[in-house]
This record gives C-alpha cells, structure tokens and sequence, in this order.
C-alpha cells in the first residue's frame, strides 16, 4: 500500500522523505524520547526513521510525518510487525513549543479514523508510559481504555490503552452498549411521546434521526459518549444514558433517559447512569461532571441525589433556564 496523506483543520499528514531525517534524528536523540527509553544515538534514530518508513510496503501501515502550514512538527504511526504484538498507534512532537496547541490529538485522531475506518482494523493499542502525563491524556481522548490483558513489546514496561473497537458496559440486569442508527425506530418511539418533554422533546422523526447521528458521532470526537441501555437477553433499546459533550456545552454531563414508563421505580435508571458514570471517571481520568435536569424533572433530581451528585448554582449552562444543574464526582462522594 502506497502511505496516504491525510488531511485535518489544521494538519497535512504525508509520507515521509530524506528531508525529514535531519529533524526525526534530533528528537530521537535528545532528551524528549525519555519516555521512550531515550536519549538514543543517532543510529538508533536511522533504525527507526527506517522502520517506520518501510512498513506502508510490507504491512499497509507505517507513519507519517505531521505538517503545519508547510512545517514538519512531529510524526504519528501505526506501526506493527515483529516488535509490536499488534497494530499500535503512536505519535510525537518535535519541539515542545508545539504542546498545548492541539496538534498531537488532531493528527493522532485522524489516523485513527484511518486505521479503524479505511484500514478496517477492529482497534488498534497506545502503549503509553505512566509517567508520561500528556500522553496518558491524549490516549484517553481518542477513546483509549487500559487493557490490563493486552500484551506488550518485548521488554518494554507500559501501559497499554486499547482504542477502538466495542464498549460494552454490564450491570446485574443490563447491558450499555454504543448506539447505532438501527437503534432509530425505539429512538422515534421515545422521543415522538410527551414523556420527552422534560428533555427538549417531542421531535420529529427527522430531528430524531439527526440527533441519534450526532449522538454517535461525538464517541469518535470525544472518546465518550451516551450509551444505549438494553435488558439483558434483548438487544432492544430501552434508553440512553451516559456522558457526553456537544459542541456547546461547557463541561462533560451525565445524562438518562429512560424510554418505557413500564421500567421505571425498579432502578435501572441508577443502575445504568452509575455504571456509566464509574466507566466515565475510570477511563477519561476526569473527577467531575454536571447533569442539566429541567426544574420540574423532580424523578432526576432524586436520581442525582441517590447518585452522590449535589446542586451546582454556579456551574455553566449550556441553555437557558429553567434548570437546576447537578455535579457528580468520582467515587460518587464530593
């Protein structure tokens, strides 16, 4: 496979050439590799600038250098082959005036994309060291989960972060799971009643499918998202709960929504909206997040409360009122 180019914002992600040596070799041999078991001399650099460039012809994978307006500022990878026991996305900046800008997650999250997308790979791994702290955050962006069975390479010790592939969360009763637009006629069912009016609704069919679309586009943008509730033994959806973040909201909120009136007062609602809040907390690395409930949605301000959440006057809204805004915390303990 010839190495594509990839195109962001903000980035060019191209193949590499003899021109980019120069600037590969003095990371590789300076003390930003220290995560990566440098500083390394500058043959180790040649090895690697090699390795990386030869597996697009003998693995359809390989890397690619990130460019800003014509500027090389670092490389991402997909690299695998006899060191790597799987395909591993990684990703590096060349000077550290470049951190802080975004630039690492938007040239890492489009060859992901690649890799889960056009290269059909069913996920790919980050093997990240624990005392490197932005990459421990930038492989929880991109979706990255700590696979504590995943195998490492050979003499490294690291943590690895699985990316992509299904996320499925199990309770004593249910099952959450992505959502998925053949989930769109319970959606319709749902969001068409009165029993969605406290949360912006009825709609339409057609603003139910756009948001159901919008829904599932923010699990790739964020590496988190709402979460489609089913019972046990049925794959029905029966609700939608989880964390999320559209454009315009300040922070992460919790939200539920619990579709069939024949299941509530059993406790799903808290059993599903806390494992989601747990899985949220243990993999974004995050401690806190918000609940926007309408003021006369008093079913969800007792759900917050049995929750551990308290109100937060002060927290930001993304809408006007009436609403009474509820902070959960890790642990479910301010």
């Amino acid at each position: 496979m010839m190495a594509p180019t990839l195109t962001t914002a903000r980035l060019v992600l191209r193949p590499a050439t003899m021109a980019d040596f120069p600037a590969y070799r003095d990371f590789v041999t300076s003390d930003r590799t220290r995560f990566m078991g440098g500083p390394h001399d500058a043959a180790t650099a040649w090895d690697w600038f090699c390795n990386d460039t030869a597996q697009w012809a003998l693995l359809d994978m390989g890397a690619l250098i990130v460019t800003h307006q014509g500027r090389a500022v670092g490389q991402v990878a997909l690299c695998h082959g006899p060191n790597f026991p799987e395909p591993e996305l990684g990703w590096f900046l060349y000077d550290g005036a470049d951190e802080g800008k975004g630039f690492a997650f938007e040239a890492a999250a489009a060859l992901r994309d690649w890799a889960l997308g056009v290269r059909g790979l069913a996920s790919v791994v980050a093997y990240v060291d624990a005392r490197n702290d932005a990459s421990v955050r930038l492989a929880r962006r991109l979706g990255g989960v700590l696979d504590k069975g995943a195998a490492t390479p050979e003499g490294m010790v690291t943590q690895v972060y699985r990316i992509g592939g299904s996320v499925v969360l199990t309770t004593d009763r249910l099952i959450l799971r992505k959502p998925r637009m053949s989930d769109l006629p319970d959606c319709v069912a749902f969001w068409s009643s009165d029993r969605s009016v406290l949360m912006g609704g009825p709609w339409t069919p057609e603003e139910t499918e756009a948001n159901l679309q919008a829904v599932i586009d923010l699990w790739p943008r964020n590496g988190f998202g709402l979460f489609i509730v089913t019972l046990k033994g049925a794959d029905r959806a029966v609700g939608l709960i989880g964390p999320w973040q559209p454009a315009d909201y300040p922070e992460p909120e919790l939200g539920w929504s619990l579709w069939d009136a024949a299941l509530e007062g059993q406790g799903l609602a808290l059993e599903a909206a806390t494992a989601a809040r747990d899985w949220f907390f243990a993999t974004t690395g995050r401690t806190t997040a918000v609940s926007y409930t309408h003021v006369d949605n008093h079913r969800s301000h007792r759900l917050c409360e049995r929750m551990g959440a308290v109100w937060d006057p002060l927290a930001r809204s993304p809408s006007p009122p009436p609403e009474r805004i509820y902070r959960h915390f890790a642990g479910g303990v301010a």
